[in-house]
């Protein structure tokens, strides 16, 4: 099974904030990134979708 990977783009440089996130879904303005492997639920806040790499298995968000 692949499951995404979800980077953080800030001032050029990427960063990998979670692996394994099987859903993404925004509540109240902010994205929230659901981790299958512990159901663990990571709340981003002013971010963006910049990119999503379904080939790669990639999320890319950026800051606002």
């Amino acid at each position: 099974m692949c499951l995404l990977k979800a980077y953080v783009e800030r001032d050029g440089k990427r960063e990998l904030i979670a692996s394994d996130v099987a859903f993404i879904y925004v509540k109240d303005g902010e994205v929230r990134l659901k981790k299958l492997k512990d159901l663990e639920e990571l709340v981003l806040k002013n971010v963006r979708l910049s990119a999503l790499d379904a080939l790669n298995s990639i999320v890319i968000f950026e800051s606002k």
